[in-house]
């Protein structure tokens, strides 16, 4: 996850100011590890877990209906 982390230091999505697909392949491993999952990644990992509230602020309706 560092790559993302140095990237997420400067910008607040991985292709910069607006979400691109690559944005939304990572989320959806952090989705799914929160829908089916014992263990929460994002714990503990503070530019990870904005970037990730900064996707559910747009994508929420979308991401909701996956909660499990």
């Amino acid at each position: 996850m560092t790559p993302i982390k140095i990237l997420l230091r400067q910008q607040p999505f991985l292709g910069g100011d607006e979400p691109l697909f690559a944005d939304m392949l990572i989320a959806g491993l952090f989705q799914w590890a929160r829908v089916v999952g014992a263990v929460d990644y994002l714990d503990g990992e503070d530019k990870l877990a904005a970037w990730f509230s900064r996707l559910e602020d747009r994508y929420g309706e979308t991401l909701a209906k996956t909660r499990g």
